[in-house]
């Protein structure tokens, strides 16, 4: 529980420190190398499954797990 607590934490000031840092620029898709979509596509995909675990199934658990993988 206390790794999952400070896990939550560092990742509550990230989200804080990028939102209090105003707007990100667009970005240009076609710039990035294949690691760099595969990265893209992962966030994408773990944002979809907390979407659904918490808005829909109200399975926090898992939401969680999903962030930390």
């Amino acid at each position: 529980m206390d790794g999952a607590f400070r896990f939550m934490k560092r990742l509550w000031r990230a989200v804080h420190q990028h939102v209090a840092a105003g707007p990100a620029p667009a970005l240009d898709v076609g710039t990035l190398d294949e690691a760099q979509r595969t990265l893209r596509r992962q966030v994408h995909e773990t944002l979809v499954k907390v979407t659904t675990d918490i808005g829909k199934r109200r399975t926090f658990n898992t939401a969680i797990a999903a962030v930390m993988s």
